[in-house]
């Protein structure tokens, strides 16, 4: 069927060419009276024409082509939902909203922001208003880590969520999944204070930087990599204990961050790097780099 409107669409560009060539000759030709009124009417608008089964026939081609990228790519984004709903099934049960497995994925800043616009909400405007900031400073040359997907029982599945990172520049990495891009290995952040959005407004205006040292909030700016007050209160969901590491494509090349963070008052990952729950951490991570693209 695709090679069919692919033909479907060349001869729609030879018939265009061709009509431009009877435009181009009929310029040489003075008006027939004996050519049907419909018949001339329509070697009048040559050009027209052209232009029009011209145009159609490449949106043919060009739309059937973008239809079965993106179904190849919903397609695959199927199959990591589903791997990533087992695992978080089988590792948390009843206790999802308290777990989270987010998958982030590396692109350029101009990707994170339209994805982020798409997926952001403007009311109420006070409560939003940080988030809308965050996503309107995304730099659009730059490369961020942006929430690709998250498990159909997690809380805020839709995430604005991004934080940049860079190859070359270390210190511009940002947020947990910045430091676990940089460091490129298993992460683990546990036993952060408990914060929440009280006590963040409570320094809001401030640096984190100009913060006392023992300050739950600078403390836990400084264990996630935060570097600002605003960046805190864009999320909504401050956990305790964070795990993550590195995702690989097929290809060898980093594709992402596959990053777990719990609120609950234990860390269900503490271990040694040997435990049965690490262990699958890093199973999922192999086996989601097969699978994306």
């Amino acid at each position: 069927m695709r090679g069919i409107k692919i033909i479907v669409g060349i001869l729609g560009v030879v018939i265009s060419i061709g009509l431009y060539a009877l435009n181009y000759v009929g310029r040489f030709n003075s008006t027939d009276s004996d050519v049907p009124w419909l018949a001339s009417l329509l070697l009048g608008q040559k050009g027209v024409l052209a232009t029009s089964v011209f145009t159609l026939s490449l949106c043919s081609v060009g739309l059937d082509g973008l239809r079965n990228y993106l179904g190849a790519r919903h397609d695959t984004k199927n199959v990591v939902e589903k791997l990533l709903n087992s695992y978080a099934k089988t590792l948390f049960a009843d206790r999802a909203m308290s777990n989270r497995l987010t998958l982030f994925k590396y692109s350029r800043g101009w990707r994170v922001f339209l994805w982020a616009l798409i997926k952001l909400k403007f009311f109420p405007l006070r409560e939003q208003w940080p988030r809308i900031r965050e996503v309107l400073g995304i730099k659009w040359t730059a490369y961020y880590l942006g929430v690709y997907l998250r498990p159909k029982n997690s809380w805020n599945r839709v995430s604005t969520a991004a934080f940049r990172v860079s190859n070359d520049a270390p210190d511009l990495c940002e947020g947990i999944v910045g430091r676990i891009w940089r460091e490129n290995g298993l992460v683990e952040v546990t036993g952060l204070d408990h914060v929440d959005r009280a006590l963040i407004l409570a320094v809001k205006g401030v640096t984190i930087e100009s913060l006392p040292v023992a300050d739950p909030v600078r403390r836990y700016a400084e264990a996630t990599g935060v570097k600002s007050v605003q960046s805190l209160l864009a999320r909504t969901h401050l956990a305790r204990h964070f795990v993550g590491t590195v995702i690989e494509n097929a290809g060898g090349e980093r594709w992402g961050v596959l990053l777990l963070d719990s609120g609950d008052d234990e860390c269900p990952a503490i271990g040694d790097g040997t435990s049965e729950f690490q262990q699958r951490f890093r199973d999922c991570a192999l086996i989601l780099g097969k699978v994306v693209e």
